[in-house]
């Protein structure tokens, strides 16, 4: 079974980042503790984190869609040092899996992590994510956003269509289907500025390796700031099936 937690990419999930906006984001905040819970059993965590809106791959001449990252890499949010600097080489990590490294520190978890950043078209995602080799006892921390142009006060003001796209993924984190993760095109990154795209679509194409999910929960849905911030888990996989296939696929 391969549990599976979902968190918004915002550093205002930490009180001490958020400050005044703290308490909007409490309920969302308190939800991503909980996902974050599920993981803290394993013995090694996958952090799942796209490079942001406009995000370029690390390095100019490299081409794969998947990158792991070493785990004393800087952070990248405001307060823990090169603020901004997504995308460098050697720089910080991006905002995505700073958030989620931080997230699983702050819950206590004392095993492996294993940080990886994914770019590119949905069919280089998912080809990336299907050659990863995973670790058993693994389990998988996503962090990425929904849409920011859901309304006029939005980052990227308001794109018809943006909310009825958040309604969809919501519904699909609640009810544990993949299939809409799937068909996110790359465009959506621009036009609604997406954030969590091509962590969802890894994900998804990781957790298909155990079967389907056979128990999810949306735990928050909120949009306090005009981008829409999901938190929810799932539980992959087949409780008395074949142990899946933790190599490369092919």
């Amino acid at each position: 079974m391969l549990p599976v937690a979902f968190v918004p990419s915002t550093p205002l999930l930490h009180p001490e980042i958020a400050g005044s906006a703290a308490v909007a984001t409490a309920k969302t905040r308190s939800a991503a503790r909980r996902a974050v819970d599920t993981l803290l059993s394993r013995t090694t965590v996958l952090v799942l984190g796209g490079l942001g809106i406009g995000g370029r791959p690390p390095q100019p001449t490299q081409h794969e869609p998947v990158q792991e990252w070493p785990a004393s890499t800087a952070d990248c949010l405001p307060g823990f040092g090169l603020a901004g600097r997504i995308g460098a080489a050697e720089g910080p990590l991006p905002l995505s899996l700073s958030l989620g490294r931080l997230l699983l520190m702050d819950g206590g978890f004392d095993g492996a992590m294993k940080l990886i950043s994914l770019h590119g078209s949905p069919q280089a995602v998912t080809a990336g994510a299907h050659r990863l080799d995973l670790p058993p006892d693994c389990g998988l921390l996503v962090v990425g956003d929904g849409t920011a142009t859901r309304t006029d006060k939005s980052p990227g003001h308001h794109i018809a269509g943006a909310a009825e796209l958040d309604d969809q993924l919501a519904e699909a984190l609640r009810a544990g289907d993949p299939r809409v993760f799937n068909r996110l095109p790359t465009s959506a990154d621009t036009q609604f500025l997406l954030d969590g795209r091509c962590a969802w679509q890894g994900a998804v194409t990781i957790s298909s390796r155990f079967g389907s999910p056979r128990a999810a929960e949306l735990l928050a849905f909120e949009a306090p700031h005009g981008v829409a911030y999901f938190v929810a888990t799932w539980l992959v996989g087949e409780p008395n099936g074949d142990a899946p296939n933790h190599g490369r696929g092919g």
